[in-house]
């Protein structure tokens, strides 16, 4: 069920002169104000957007909503879907500065970490009282939060040359298994000179026949002449 409506005309007035929201933002931003009571995501893509699926616009209610122009005025029966959905509405409030999402969970500080290891140890001595073993994952966190909840150090980035370019990082793998060691090659070359052309592969060329013209042949081949 929907509360008290906090809609305020200045404020209306003060965003649609300023132009402080964006355009998507602001027909949001009206939408909510014109409408009666509030209305609800569906209800809201359904009213910028009619027969447009995945609707852009309901997704700007998260944003708006940190910047304190638009709340959640309780629940009712969406009349799009027929479930019970939050009823979207516009705040007494003028927008502040835009506000990212968190890249990730907060770290707690010191002084949350030391609140949090009284519940650690109350959750430690309840494995205790019934005979079971503590998780050492319980027992790991126990010790961090106790340490002051320190920062560990970042992972190395994936994909990235320990070496560091223009290093030497010696011969590889591939390459020193194609050739071989300099002993090696020098023993190669020691063979006597019988045994590297034992191969028939390794045998001199015959040398090839002078070709035999027919008697009488003048030599040109366009006349054909017999002496």
């Amino acid at each position: 069920m929907s509360g008290r409506r906090r809609t305020s005309l200045e404020a209306y007035r003060q965003i649609l002169e300023t132009g402080v929201l964006g355009k998507a933002a602001w027909k949001v931003y009206d939408a909510l104000f014109q409408s009666a009571s509030g209305l609800t995501r569906n209800e809201l893509d359904r009213t910028l957007a009619p027969g447009k699926p995945n609707a852009i616009y309901s997704r700007r209610l998260t944003e708006l909503e940190r910047r304190g122009v638009v709340w959640r005025n309780g629940t009712r029966e969406c009349a799009v879907t027929g479930k019970v959905c939050d009823v979207w509405d516009v705040t007494d409030v003028l927008p502040t500065r835009p506000v990212r999402p968190p890249k990730g969970p907060q770290m707690p500080s010191a002084e949350d970490a030391a609140r949090l290891v009284a519940h650690v140890d109350a959750r430690i001595e309840s494995f205790r009282l019934i005979g079971l073993e503590t998780p050492p994952e319980l027992e790991v966190l126990r010790a961090w939060l106790a340490a002051g909840a320190p920062r560990c150090g970042r992972a190395p980035t994936r994909g990235r040359d320990p070496v560091g370019p223009g290093r030497d990082r010696g011969p590889s793998a591939s390459s020193a298994a194609a050739s071989p060691e300099p002993e090696e090659r020098v023993q190669s070359s020691e063979l006597p000179l019988s045994a590297s052309t034992a191969s028939p592969a390794c045998a001199p060329d015959p040398p090839r026949a002078a070709p035999v013209k027919p008697r009488g042949w003048s030599g040109n081949s366009k006349q054909g002449l017999l002496f």
